[in-house]
């Protein structure tokens, strides 16, 4: 009998252990409207917080990765609990990186991503 409560102990060992995990990240609903001078992004994230969410701009790229973790400890029992975001979009058009804005509420991120507006620039053509 001893075999069994030794394999019972070194289970619930493992699964105590933080290094266990897995770390499964969703691809969460966007929702891509393109306007005349601007994009409006949205992600469906439930389950996370503002704070839980990361937000990067590069190129004419968003990135958002939002990761919410929750670990209970309790006599003789641990559970931990694991919810991961994670989605890439492209943008066909160059934008203005410097004037997005983000709000976040009721599980909803929306991301206000200004195009970058044209310049003209008059040309003088010369005669040969």
């Amino acid at each position: 009998m001893r075999d069994i409560f030794d394999f019972f102990r070194e289970m619930d060992r493992i699964f105590k252990d933080d290094f266990f995990t897995f770390d499964e990240s969703i691809s969460p609903r966007t929702d891509v409207h393109d306007h005349e001078d601007k994009y409006i992004v949205t992600f469906e994230l439930p389950g996370v917080t503002k704070d839980d969410i990361d937000l990067n701009i590069y190129d004419n790229t968003i990135e958002v990765t939002a990761k919410r973790e929750v670990k209970d400890y309790a006599k003789n029992r641990y559970s931990k609990e694991s919810l991961s975001y994670h989605k890439v979009v492209r943008l066909p058009e160059e934008i203005d990186a410097d004037n997005v804005k983000a709000t976040y509420k009721n599980g909803i991120l929306e991301i206000t991503v200004p195009k970058k507006t044209v310049k003209k620039k008059k040309v003088r053509i010369d005669e040969q």
